[in-house]
């Protein structure tokens, strides 16, 4: 057994081959499995930067010791340094200190080389790149804004708030606080509901006041328990409970018309029961109105064979409400300082014989050229 310079006894190459196994299995190895682990806990983000952990745990090949095959036992001399320095992966340091267990193959000793002949553990980075090759993500969060326009690219709603239907409006131009207009040139299509009791309600050329059509309303006598009935329905105030309603129309009673009893030309009105309303009534001897039980009545006799302009007004209130009817532009007769508001708000304008009374005779009366809306309207 050989000397080294140190006075130690050494083994034959034979046998220190053998002890540098054992050394090997039991130092080395768990050494290389503590650094594969500590390779291994990089590569999948324990400890690390959650963000730089490739999601796929990255395409490239696991970082491992590169160890030889075959151990190449030829490299594998006895050097200066000592046990541990000859063992440590990078070959041994001078006088086997501490310094020669660096992973980089060292100078020391009288061997050619260490255990690897001054090769890395690996001949890279654990990684040949960064642990992604990009940024997270190419983009902003979100390539654009939140949304590509506004919530709504149009106003929260393009009409009024009052509810009532546009078409009203678009049909009457250029006449602010109009809410319905019809002249009866088109036929009965803007009128919504009609109510015909022993009645009939048509279109006429019998009379016109400015073209060629007008309302007509027709019905036969009335009997002791049946009022008839024959008028059309607008539904155009949507149950208003404050403010103003006016109603203006042109109405023409024949002179061949007997008036017996009393009958009703229009009514503002709620649309639900008891369809409360105020309504213009003809007399034999007179003209009036009636809203709520309270009624009026004047001796103005209704002109005959000419049109007559019929304005209708309301201003809704709980206490200082009231009716107003003007004939040809002049106030016939009100009812003021009342409560003027139906239990369902008012609703509908209708137009023709709007009820003929018990033992009434038979009625035939036309009307034109209505305006409904917020304001008055005048004759013209």
């Amino acid at each position: 057994m050989p000397l080294t310079a140190a006075g130690i006894r050494l083994p034959e190459p034979a046998a220190w081959v053998g002890h540098a196994k054992i050394y090997l299995m039991r130092i080395a190895a768990p050494a290389l499995a503590a650094l594969a682990l500590t390779a291994g806990c990089v590569r999948f983000g324990y400890g690390s930067d959650p963000r730089r952990v490739d999601a796929g745990f990255d395409s490239g090949m696991m970082a491992q010791p590169e160890v030889d095959a075959a151990a190449d036992r030829s490299r594998i001399k006895a050097g200066s340094g000592g046990m541990a320095g000859r063992l440590a992966a990078g070959g041994g340091g001078a006088s086997g200190s501490v310094a020669g267990a660096a992973a980089q193959g060292g100078a020391g000793g009288s061997g050619s080389g260490g255990m690897d002949a001054g090769n890395q553990l690996d001949a890279g980075m654990l990684d040949s790149g960064s642990t992604d090759a990009g940024p997270r993500d190419a983009g902003a969060i979100d390539a654009a804004a939140q949304d590509s326009g506004p919530v709504d690219s149009g106003s929260t709603d393009p009409g009024t708030t009052d509810p009532v239907d546009p078409v009203w409006t678009e049909d009457c131009p250029g006449m602010p606080g109009v809410l319905f207009c019809d002249d009866f040139e088109g036929g009965l299509t803007k009128w919504d509901y009609t109510v015909h009791t022993r009645g009939s309600t048509a279109v006429s050329t019998d009379y016109a006041r400015g073209a060629s059509y007008s309302l007509r309303a027709s019905t036969s006598a009335s009997t002791s328990n049946v009022q008839s009935q024959a008028r059309r329905g607008v539904k155009v105030f949507g149950h208003r409970r404050s403010g103003d309603l006016w109603a203006r129309y042109f109405y023409y009673l024949p002179s061949t018309v007997s008036v017996t009893k009393k009958f009703s030309t229009g009514v503002i009105s709620e649309y639900e029961d008891p369809w409360l309303g105020f309504s213009v009534l003809i007399f034999p001897d007179g003209i009036g109105i009636e809203s709520l039980g309270t009624s009026r009545k004047v001796n103005t006799t209704f002109p005959r064979d000419q049109w007559v302009c019929v304005e209708m007004h309301v201003l809704i209130d709980a206490s200082a409400g009231m009716f107003e009817f003007y004939m040809n532009g002049s106030k016939v007769t009100s009812i003021i300082d009342s409560n003027t508001v139906p239990a369902q708000g008012y609703t509908s304008f209708e137009l023709g014989v709007h009820y003929a009374d018990f033992n009434q005779g038979a009625i035939s009366a036309y009307a034109d050229d209505v305006k409904l809306g917020t304001s008055r309207l005048g004759c013209n």
